[in-house]
This record gives C-alpha cells, structure tokens and sequence, in this order.
C-alpha cells in the first residue's frame, strides 16, 4: 500500500450471519454471528475491510458494538483527514490509541483493498501465511476461486506461482516468473511476488500479474511472417540459380532460349526487389512505431 489516496468517505455496515448450526458456549447457544463491514471511498477506488466478532463483550473482547464504537469515535477520525493519506502514516495515525487490533486491522484491509482496487493489472495481497487479504478485478477474473481468508494456493493453479510465493516468503526478495495457462485459451503471464513491509502488521505478499499474451502473439506472427518472406524469396532465387545453370548449359549457344530466359530472370529480380522494398518499408514502420507525432495532422478530410 505505497500510494497516497484521498479519502472521500467511510460506511459502517452491519450485517447478521445465520450460522449453519447452533454454536453452543458457555454463556449459551449462538445461532448468528456479527459481521461488521467497513466501506471505504478513495480517489482510486473502494475497498472492503471485514471484521467478524460476537456481540457480547464477554463473549468477544472486541464485540461488534464495542468496535463500532471505537471507529467512530477514535480511529475514523484519525484516519479521515483532509488530503491524501499514505500507508506509511496509516499506523503512525492509529499508534496512539491503545489496544481494538480487530477494529484497526478493519481499517488497514479497507485502505489496502481501495488502493488494488484501482490498480489496472491483477494484483492480490496475502498474509504472511499465505491467506488472501486482498484482490481486485483483474485478479478475481485470473483466478476465479480467489476468496479472502482462503489460502491463496487453493485458487492459484500455476505451481510456478505457488513457488514463487514460498521463496519470496522465505527470502524476503521479489521473484519473478513467467507462467502459461491453455484455459480456456492458451495465456503467457509473468508475474512479480514482493513482499512489502507495512507499518504497524505483519509483512504482506503482494503479487502483481503482467499479460504477456500480446508479445507472444507479436512473436509467433514475425516469426511466421519471416517463414512467409524466407519462402517467397526462396522462389525467384531458385529460378534465376536454374535459368543461369541452364544459360551456361544447354542453352549456351540459343539466342531464342537466352533472350526468354533473360526475360523471366527480369521479371523474377523484379519480385525479389518488390519484396525487399516491402520489408525496408515495414522495417520504417516499426521503427516509427512509438515515436511522438510532430506534425499537426488534419481530421476533416
């Protein structure tokens, strides 16, 4: 969570989760959990935080009430400030008020889902033991299993990833691999797994997907292309080797056979120099490709 965002508003939301099955304590029997939903609206996107909690403060020390109460009134506050607010100040905000690591916890996952959510590319963040904290929509449509708490190998089928994951857990470097998927069309990827120190929680994985399809696809079609012009200039080239092996031949003392075959040579010398200036001209456009305009062009026609 290395980008700044502007807050613009947060949104407290309450929900009440029938369990499967009655879940029997010694203060009773509970039929439903809490979940306390923090929305929060940046500049770059909305994230999510979640907070699961009972609601009886003997039952749970950071009960639903209780952490409302404490958002409200303390760390909201602290946080919702005028201009951008940036990860490294997220902790330093909260720092003072002591103790609700649940209701804090909420806002950091809140911050952090905004700030992947407005990322272009697929990114999800883990925890340190592998669970998803976070994903976006690039990410969701990459792997569509992806579920926050779930451990992220349950969702992410490419080993190579999984491994890469596990070094950069180990070695606390960046790795970086690249990976294929042929379902349900054959994909390159590469991917950077980072792990990211935030103040104030454990350190994050966080893995950021490239799509390196359209390269690969460049690449088959110069290749192919290359195959083609390799095939075309193989044609003309041959026929002039056979027309000259045949004028020092057979055909050495012919006036009619030289004058024809010098013909068809002509015509052929003239394919192989249509088919250079084709690729000389083709060559200038790449070249040309990612240069800026600098000439004003006019679009009425």
């Amino acid at each position: 969570m290395s980008n700044a965002v502007k807050i613009e508003k947060f949104d407290l939301i309450r929900l009440e989760m029938p369990l499967v099955r009655p879940f029997r304590t010694s203060f009773g029997v509970e039929y439903s959990r809490d979940v306390l939903l923090l929305k929060v609206t940046t500049d770059v996107g909305i994230g999510w935080g979640e907070c699961v909690s009972g609601r009886d403060p003997l039952y749970s020390p950071e009960y639903v009430d209780g952490t409302i109460d404490v958002l409200k009134r303390y760390l909201i506050p602290r946080v919702f400030q005028p201009g951008e607010v940036f990860a490294e100040d997220v902790a330093s905000l909260l720092g003072p008020i002591r103790g609700y690591p649940m209701a804090k916890s909420v806002i950091e996952s809140a911050l952090l889902d905004a700030v992947i959510s407005g990322l272009p590319d697929p990114v999800v963040a883990l925890e340190e033991d592998g669970r998803v904290i976070s994903f976006n929509a690039g990410a969701a449509a990459l792997a569509p299993a992806l579920r926050r708490g779930d451990l992220a190998s349950i969702a992410l089928r490419m080993p190579e990833l999984i491994e890469a994951i596990h070094a950069a857990r180990a070695s606390g470097k960046p790795q970086r691999i690249e990976f294929s998927a042929r379902i349900p069309s054959v994909r390159w990827s590469e991917a950077f797994v980072a792990p990211v120190l935030i103040p104030g929680r454990d350190s994050v994985v966080v893995i950021t997907v490239h799509d390196l399809t359209p390269i690969h696809r460049v690449e088959a079609m110069r290749a192919d292309f290359v195959a083609n012009v390799s095939h075309e200039l193989r044609t003309p080239l041959a026929a002039l080797t056979g027309f000259i092996e045949t004028l020092q031949g057979p055909a050495r003392d012919d006036p009619a056979a030289r004058e024809r075959f010098l013909g068809i040579m002509r015509d052929q010398a003239w394919r192989m120099a249509r088919l250079i200036d084709d690729l000389l001209s083709l060559s200038r456009i790449e070249l040309r490709a990612h240069q800026r305009p600098d000439k004003p062009v006019d679009l009425v026609p």
